[in-house]
């Protein structure tokens, strides 16, 4: 017989369709950062522009992973009552990692100062533009038709999103990368099945949107 769960838990930012934006980075949507220079970067995480965990990432020329992920809103419950988060990351220089939420309606920003010579550059704030070499990865998965829009270049991509049809190969996990660079979008169109992502990699500084077209 059948019995009723009561320890599972929908999560209902994914049966909505909000517009993504890698400024404000929520379910669906991975903000992917490259490190390029080695020596220690201190991450910021914050939610709805409170802070809610700090940690280091050891850039190493060699001898490191090539890339690493991180759920936001993981991370944010682990931490303890100052921010810090216990763990260190290392990822080898020109690796990539990647900031995703897993779970929840939170909004997230990430900022990265590179420390070096006693002070600290700030090498991204995702609230701002990313910079160029950074991507920004969404899952579509409502069928419809959407735009992408930089915001830095009011450039527009429109993307289709088809349900796969009866006995269509259909692989969830394959994504299509878009270049975003001074001319716009290229390509100038994306045709995605339900489920599917769009990469769109920053050739020069830029914040992406993501939003249903009716939007």
């Amino acid at each position: 017989m059948n019995e009723l769960r009561d320890d599972v838990a929908i999560n209902r930012a994914l049966l909505t369709n909000p517009a993504l934006d890698s400024g404000a980075i929520a379910v669906r949507g991975t903000v992917f950062h490259v490190f390029r220079e080695a020596g220690d970067h201190d991450v910021t995480i914050l939610r709805d522009g409170r802070v809610t965990g700090r940690f280091t990432v050891a850039v190493q020329p060699e001898g490191a992973v090539p890339q690493v992920n991180v759920d936001l809103a993981g991370l944010a419950a682990d931490a303890d009552r100052s921010g810090n988060v216990t763990g260190h990351y290392a990822i080898r220089e020109g690796g990539v990692m990647g900031f995703a939420v897993g779970l929840g309606v939170g909004r997230y920003a990430v900022v990265i100062g590179h420390t070096a010579g006693g002070g600290s550059r700030t090498v991204l704030d995702s609230r701002g533009q990313l910079p160029a070499g950074d991507l920004f990865a969404v899952t579509l998965i409502t069928a419809g038709t959407y735009r992408a829009t930089n915001l830095a270049s009011q450039a527009l991509l429109p993307i289709t999103v088809s349900m796969p049809g009866r006995g269509e190969p259909y692989s969830p996990a394959r994504p299509t990368l878009v270049r975003a660079g001074d001319h716009g979008f290229d390509p100038a169109a994306a045709h995605i099945l339900a489920g599917q992502s769009i990469v769109l990699l920053a050739e020069t500084p830029a914040r992406f949107l993501v939003a249903p077209s009716g939007l």
